[in-house]
């Protein structure tokens, strides 16, 4: 919406300068009388998130009836951006009520949106749940304080600050024929985005923004972004993991061929040197595989996307990896990375039980 308003809404910006007013609402107040659906107009940005390949449409604003622009233009992409931004949220909460098996009575809406009047309004009937809208709106500030509060012993526990901080400023009950209209909507708001999807697929648009799973070939002339499967860069010896618990996810685009080998052959080819580092703590595919293997937090909550460098079954695979095909003497040093930063209850000394494991100097 910050996008939006930057790029083609001056005019309210001018306005909230001028009188003091503040230039979402003006915004909103334009898009308040459009109705469930922008007058077809659809608004593409962020996917539904999916841990293992996150991959985003190039953003986009499209179907506009050119013949009628009173009823195509401004506010219909106003309130195009709002629901595409809730479709994300309802496609989140069929998500958590998959694997969880229950369905919220209630949803808290925080952050700068829900400052506005239409967007609380536009979130409940998409979602089809009466949704609260707390006084102080910057949550994430103020769960931080409210912890800072425990750590002073202001308050025993999470539940004692959360009633003496949050309190609520109004809930918006969902207009029920308008959630109907919106289960619609939403269908073929996901044949819209997969259609749009495809084409970022393809190389022809750019995504939003990428997940950090890509390979970028620059010097393709479509400048192309292949989404890759995950998993080893090289071409594994299967004897050498036999008897090893976490095998390497061999991809596709490496089961017929070998990437590491043949960079290394180019690069003797110019005189180069090829220094490989093997990743193998950052994994949605063998953390969610081996939960116990993945970092986990103080509170025993497990973040499946990295696995923990401490445990000896995460650290057997990049140990074996280092045999490879790649010339010995003209490769560098060899370890894992990723997870440093994320506080594991399980290794909680970093980095350096990693590189003490698994450094190799040649």
């Amino acid at each position: 919406m910050r996008w939006f308003r930057d790029a083609f809404c001056d005019l309210e910006k001018n306005e909230a300068a001028a009188t003091g007013a503040d230039a979402y609402s003006l915004m909103e107040k334009a898009a308040l009388d459009v109705p469930a659906g922008a007058n077809g107009v659809v608004g593409i940005f962020s996917n539904l998130m999916v841990a293992h390949r996150w991959i985003h449409a190039a953003p986009a604003l499209i179907q506009f009836d050119v013949g009628d622009p009173a009823r195509s233009g401004k506010k219909e992409c106003i309130r195009a951006i709002e629901e595409a931004a809730a479709y994300v949220s309802y496609g989140h909460l069929k998500v958590i009520e998959e694997v969880t098996g229950r369905t919220p009575e209630q949803v808290v809406f925080t952050g700068g949106a829900s400052k506005g009047e239409l967007w609380p309004r536009v979130l409940a009937d998409v979602l089809g749940l009466p949704v609260k809208v707390p006084v102080v709106k910057e949550s994430t500030a103020l769960g931080a304080a409210m912890f800072a509060g425990i750590g002073a012993r202001l308050y025993p526990d999470v539940a004692t600050a959360a009633r003496h901080a949050v309190s609520f400023e109004r809930t918006v009950d969902p207009d029920l024929a308008t959630h109907a209209k919106y289960q619609e909507l939403y269908a073929n708001w996901l044949r819209v985005y997969g259609a749009e999807l495809g084409m970022v697929e393809e190389g022809l648009l750019k995504p939003l923004w990428r997940h950090h799973s890509r390979d970028v070939f620059p010097h393709n002339p479509v400048h192309r972004v292949r989404y890759m499967q995950g998993g080893v860069f090289f071409r594994p010896e299967s004897a050498k993991y036999k008897k090893l618990r976490l095998q390497p996810d061999v991809p596709m685009w490496v089961q017929n061929d070998d990437p590491l080998q043949k960079a290394c052959q180019a690069a003797d080819r110019r005189g180069l040197v090829v220094r490989a580092w093997t990743n193998n703590t950052h994994s949605s595919i063998q953390a969610s595989a081996h939960p116990d293997c993945a970092i986990q937090n103080a509170f025993g909550d497990r973040y499946i996307n990295s696995l923990c460098p401490a445990r000896a079954d995460t650290r057997r695979p990049p140990v074996t990896g280092v045999h490879r095909r790649a010339d010995p003497r003209r490769t560098g040093d060899h370890g894992l990375c990723g997870g440093d930063a994320v506080p594991c209850r399980g290794h909680p000394r970093g980095g350096s039980h990693r590189r003490q494991a698994l450094r190799r100097r040649t």
